[in-house]
């Protein structure tokens, strides 16, 4: 293989590319079944969807997945450097055609979730909260991509490419709204509000709804590992004190 050069670092994989092609690549550490997990969930979404994604390859043994080389910028540089103008209604309406699709292979989001919340060791109450939360949802099963941001969204020049689909499910699009709100919240607060508003307007549903999602997906949330020095205001959405 050339030389390397590292072009991308996660909370677990860094991402190397060769000029040709791009290699996540994983830690001895950690499971070989979740690299796996999350090469056979893209591969879903790729041949069941016309989506725009890039190519995975699994390079058994390797501790990698090859993708394609992308050279290009996120959505969140193309807004915050280039001053592009219109990138949370892209960003909209890339998340309403994810929506448009079904992969009925994927992991039914309800169950998942149900079972997440009930092996977490976290406050029962915050644990009741986020299963009331769930059973208030109604049932669907679109796909949804579940870690829906402007990190995630490569800008090639002429078209987009959704990224890092490890988390997508089959469940209601609410959901993946309340995820991409909260994740607002957390790191461009004052797109959150204006985000929640052009998306429900597109998709002719109610704020409300979405905020039936949010205490469970700031639950979710919470059992990530880099909610500090947020996971008070997360705590205070599962408990429905406060999603302004």
């Amino acid at each position: 293989m050339a030389s390397l050069q590292v072009i991308g670092r996660g909370k677990i994989a860094t991402i190397y590319t060769d000029g040709t092609y791009a290699f996540k690549t994983y830690p001895e550490s950690f499971p070989t079944a979740w690299i796996h997990y999350e090469y056979q969930t893209h591969q879903a979404v790729f041949e069941h969807t016309d989506l725009p994604l890039i190519r995975y390859k699994y390079l058994d043994g390797q501790r990698q997945i090859q993708m394609d080389y992308i050279q290009g910028k996120t959505l969140a540089d193309r807004m915050r450097k280039d001053k592009y103008k219109q990138g949370l209604e892209d960003f909209v309406q890339l998340q309403i055609l994810i929506f448009k699709h079904s992969v009925p292979t994927l992991n039914d989001a309800f169950k998942v979730f149900e079972s997440q919340i009930k092996q977490a060791h976290l406050n029962p109450e915050l644990q009741e909260k986020a299963l009331q939360s769930l059973n208030k949802i109604e049932f669907k099963q679109q796909l949804c991509h579940l870690d829906f941001h402007l990190e995630n969204i490569l800008f090639d020049g002429q078209k987009y490419i959704i990224i890092d689909w490890v988390n997508a499910k089959q469940g209601n699009p609410v959901m993946d709204i309340a995820r991409s709100y909260i994740i607002f919240k957390q790191y461009a607060q004052r797109m959150a509000n204006k985000y929640l508003r052009l998306i429900c307007n597109a998709m002719s549903i109610e704020e409300a709804d979405v905020y039936k999602a949010i205490p469970l997906m700031a639950f979710l949330r919470l059992l990530e590992n880099d909610t500090d020095p947020f996971r008070h205001t997360l705590e205070s959405y599962i408990l429905e004190e406060n999603h302004a």
